[in-house]
């Protein structure tokens, strides 16, 4: 028999759908950019600014296919290798307090969320967005089909919060750019104005960024939109400085900001970068064949892991997961746990 506090535990926990032991989600709304800060997708129990478990739960379709697997194991190899502790197996399905990452239209339904989920591009493209409904954070991960929603994944594990590579500007930084515009001339560094993430989408082009800007005066967002409109327009009649840098980000085709209380039509900036000059590709690191690998040895420099620098450390995973068709159900906690294992990742880790 349950002891009053046990009660008492079970009753709280239920009522604030807050994680025992951890800090709770910072009293924002669910932002691209931020989703791996502390509060999000991973969580900080001792309160020491070092991540130490998951805020995040996978929910996949009922019968996930390889591909599926596959996409929710390059995130959940990412999510382990932000956090320096995890729970194995990866929590599936639901859970009050924790961000669900929703892979796909046929997991939707898994989540226990209504309605619809976001709708995805057409042609081979896929979508990642954020959002919260009646208290549930989410992460939506999609595409018309499994090569897009894969693609998408792929940006969440190995790109995000970058615009696509790690060497490319964050989310924040462009908030911050788009903040420039939008304040007038005259304004201070501190503008008031809030720029968040919501949706990244794919185009031939490249990603489309939609954002939403508020501010505390909302009489202030007409004249900033207006602002950031006139660059669009020069953009759009190609009078603006072609080598100009301002609000253009590789990756990127477009940016769409609205604002937040839904007025008024978006502004869609075109902020494709010039072409880069063309250079070699690299290739995936990687180390000769692992002759002595074995299950005793399987997280260490001589099974899937790497030590480029001699230093003791893994830094690299030398393995590719490939997902067959009957029991791949726990791929993702296997590449959760590779990711934790390194301190570094390389993205894509799945081959399907």
């Amino acid at each position: 028999m349950r002891s009053g506090a046990a009660w008492i535990m079970g009753l709280w926990i239920a009522l604030s759908g807050a994680i025992p032991g951890y800090a709770q989600a910072p009293d924002r709304p669910i932002d691209l950019a931020t989703l791996y800060e502390t509060g999000q997708l991973v969580l900080d129990a001792n309160g020491d600014g070092v991540p130490d478990g998951l805020g995040a739960t996978l929910v996949l379709p009922s019968d996930p296919s390889p591909g599926i697997l596959g996409a929710a194991a390059e995130v959940a190899a990412r999510l382990g290798f932000e956090t320096s502790a995890l729970d194995l197996p990866l929590v599936h399905g639901p859970e009050p307090g924790r961000v669900a990452i929703v892979f796909g239209r046929d997991a939707w339904a898994q989540s226990g969320l209504s309605g619809e989920p976001p709708p995805t591009p057409d042609g081979n493209r896929g979508v990642v967005a954020a959002g919260e409904q009646d208290g549930q954070r989410w992460v939506f991960v999609g595409g018309p089909t499994e090569e897009a929603l894969r693609s998408a994944a792929r940006l969440l594990a190995g790109a995000l919060p970058h615009t696509s590579s790690l060497s490319d500007p964050v989310l924040a930084d462009i908030g911050d750019d788009l903040d420039r515009w939008l304040r007038p001339d005259s304004a201070d560094t501190a503008s008031g104005f809030r720029v968040s993430f919501s949706r990244i989408s794919r185009s031939e082009a490249g990603w489309i960024l939609d954002a939403t800007v508020g501010h505390p005066d909302p009489s202030l967002l007409g004249p900033a939109m207006e602002r950031l409109d006139s660059l669009a327009a020069a953009r759009r009649q190609e009078t603006a400085i072609p080598d100009s840098t301002t609000l253009r980000y590789p990756g990127v085709e477009t940016i769409q900001l609205g604002r937040e209380d839904g007025e008024g039509a978006p502004v869609l900036l075109k902020a494709t970068p010039p072409p880069p000059d063309p250079g070699p590709v690299p290739g995936r690191p990687g180390a000769g064949a692992k002759n002595d690998m074995d299950l005793s040895n399987v997280y260490t420099k001589d099974g899937a892991l790497a030590d480029s620098d001699d230093n003791e450390i893994p830094d690299r995973i030398d393995v590719v997961l490939v997902p067959g068709d009957a029991g791949a159900d726990r791929l993702p906690s296997l590449a959760a746990r590779l990711g934790l294992e390194s301190t570094g990742l390389t993205v894509p880790l799945v081959r399907t």
